[in-house]
């Protein structure tokens, strides 16, 4: 999704058909339907602010510092998430 708003482009059906294996992989591993009356709405914040920060730095290491060595952008990503 950040990559369709950043590139102003709509994803393919093969992104779509992987997003969508993927929730519902995710959803099943969960416990599925058997867990669905038991979730807390901590649970559910933590996951969310883990997908989202996760997901910047999936986007952002790709993009910041590309003229540096991996181990060096490595280095500097793990100082950084080390700090907070």
């Amino acid at each position: 999704m950040i990559d369709a708003i950043t590139n102003r482009k709509t994803p393919g059906k093969e992104k779509l058909l992987a997003i969508t294996l993927l929730f519902i992989g995710t959803f099943l591993a969960g416990g599925g339907l058997n867990n669905l009356l038991d979730l807390q709405a901590s649970g559910i914040i933590y996951g969310l602010l883990s997908v989202v920060s996760f997901t910047f730095f999936i986007f952002l290491s790709g993009r910041i510092a590309v003229h540096l060595p991996a181990l060096t952008r490595s280095f500097f990503m793990s100082l950084g998430a080390f700090y907070f």
